[in-house]
């Protein structure tokens, strides 16, 4: 079961959205970002977070209330775990990279972070916007080139060793990367699948147009 998380960042396109089956998947919001859902008339399985953004709750949609507003954890960290609990086995999390003039760049790195939240609790998940798509990589994954150009790499957990790259206008085979030492940025596609390996560690994989 895929679970698909509106966070409440900026969506400039929904062009895009056309290729997501929505109503076959748990459709959960994190507060703000029930505008999206209801932008793109998709009706959420659930709401949750503290409200704070949302001027009315939308009549026989199930809404989770988290007070106060100064909690520990942000509204789109309680929409990854209860994606969890809707037995999901993947997410795809939107509006998680706000470009808008409220843009807050502690928000767009902590959402980041839901990646490694939702790789704990058991699901895959990668973070989708119009022109980029961000992933995290343990021990392997193939990733289509489709509309992207560029492949860049960044240590999540540095070091990162044993990083083999394929299908790609510069291979790696067995490197490593370190926080201070990164030369896996703006890689290109070669191929119409890329893969990727890593022994050690844990690469954010980020592809954009």
């Amino acid at each position: 079961m895929t679970g698909y998380i509106f966070l409440a960042g900026e969506i400039a396109d929904y062009g895009f959205f056309e290729e997501y089956d929505l109503d076959n998947g748990v459709v959960i919001c994190a507060d703000g970002g029930y505008a999206h859902a209801e932008k793109l008339g998709i009706t959420p399985r659930c709401i949750v977070g503290d409200m704070d953004s949302i001027a009315e709750l939308p009549a026989g949609v199930e809404s989770i209330k988290y007070d106060p507003v100064d909690k520990d954890y942000t509204d789109g960290n309680f929409a990854v775990k209860l994606a969890a609990e809707a037995v999901c086995d993947e997410i795809i999390i939107f509006g998680a990279i706000n470009k808008g003039s409220s843009a807050r760049f502690d928000h767009v790195f902590g959402n980041v972070y839901l990646l490694k939240l939702a790789q704990s609790l058991g699901m895959t998940a990668k973070i989708v916007e119009s022109d980029c798509e961000i992933m995290l990589i343990s021990e392997y994954a193939e990733i289509a080139r489709g509309e992207f150009k560029y492949l860049s790499f960044l240590p999540f957990a540095a070091p990162v060793k044993g990083i083999t790259l394929t299908g790609v206008k510069y291979p790696l085979d067995k490197a490593g990367l370190t926080s201070d030492n990164i030369i896996t940025m703006s890689n290109e596609f070669a191929a119409d699948i890329a893969t990727v390996s890593v022994e050690e560690g844990e690469l954010l994989a980020i592809v954009t147009k």
